[in-house]
């Protein structure tokens, strides 16, 4: 497998709405969690550890505040139209589906998956 035919794309345009008030100044993917930074650390640490591109996928609205939480550890990708998670992948589904990747992995950033293994994924499906 080729690591650079596969990307990684974490879902963070929710409205983060269902942790209200929790969530009225931070995002849930940024809140911190016991042992991490924040809760979406798990899902770039483990994207970035196994050597595939990997992107976020936020709402324009949240783009700068995601840019300085991450640190340039991964690319943070918004659109001009804002919609709620479902809708940023459409958003990008010419980045998802344009040929430069053959395997494409989508998961959320708002959950907490210690286990996770991107590499494991890939070789399961080839």
């Amino acid at each position: 497998m080729n690591k650079e035919s596969v990307a990684i794309f974490i879902l963070a345009a929710g409205k983060c709405s269902r942790m209200w008030p929790v969530t009225f100044f931070v995002p849930k993917p940024l809140l911190p969690v016991p042992k991490h930074e924040r809760l979406i650390s798990w899902a770039i640490n483990a994207s970035v550890s196994s050597g595939f591109d990997t992107y976020v996928l936020v709402r324009p609205d949240q783009a700068d505040l995601f840019e300085k939480t991450i640190n340039g550890k991964v690319g943070v990708l918004s659109s001009p139209y804002s919609r709620e998670t479902g809708g940023e992948v459409l958003n990008h589904f010419h980045v998802l589906s344009d040929g430069q990747y053959q395997y494409v992995i989508v998961i959320p950033g708002d959950y907490y998956i210690t286990s996770f293994k991107p590499e494991l994924l890939i070789k399961a499906m080839e």
